[in-house]
């Protein structure tokens, strides 16, 4: 599905000049903002949403059984998301001005097979899910989220 989605901007930016226009005045409000614009985006659709979406179904009873409900719970909930990834968008623009830094910031093959092997190939399954998964498994231990007994063994 994200293949078909990369694939469906590529073909719109390509053919499309009020769509190209349109990413194109994105990239220039992100880089007018920098950091800024990382923190509010990435925070708000990788923390603020999804965050509260599952205090929502919390709160309605569709995860199951939970700990005892509280606002205050919640609200910690979805404040230690939106901060983590808020600074998650900050990491991941640094991540890729190193690239942009190292490799160039070319369109051709070479460019992108070592800007993709950098990132797929070590900063993802190396440094990025490890440290993601463990401040997430952090969050739910410290809020109750996760079982007592698995939350004990770290």
């Amino acid at each position: 599905m994200l293949w078909g989605l990369a694939f469906t901007v590529l073909i719109l930016y390509h053919f499309v000049p009020r769509f190209a226009k349109g990413l194109n005045d994105l990239g220039e409000f992100k880089n007018h903002w920098g950091y800024y614009f990382d923190l509010v985006s990435v925070g708000s659709s990788a923390g603020v949403v999804p965050s509260s979406l599952m205090s929502v179904r919390r709160f309605c009873g569709f995860m199951g059984p939970a700990p005892p409900l509280s606002l205050l719970r919640e609200f910690l909930f979805i404040a230690s998301h939106s901060i983590m990834f808020s600074l998650y968008g900050v990491w991941i623009d640094i991540l890729f001005q190193l690239q942009n830094y190292f490799f160039g910031a070319g369109e051709d093959l070479n460019t992108i097979a070592h800007k993709v092997a950098m990132d797929q190939g070590f900063f993802c399954p190396l440094f990025d899910v490890p440290v993601i998964q463990m401040s997430l498994l952090y969050i739910d231990c410290s809020l109750g989220y996760a079982s007592y007994s698995f939350c004990s063994q770290f």
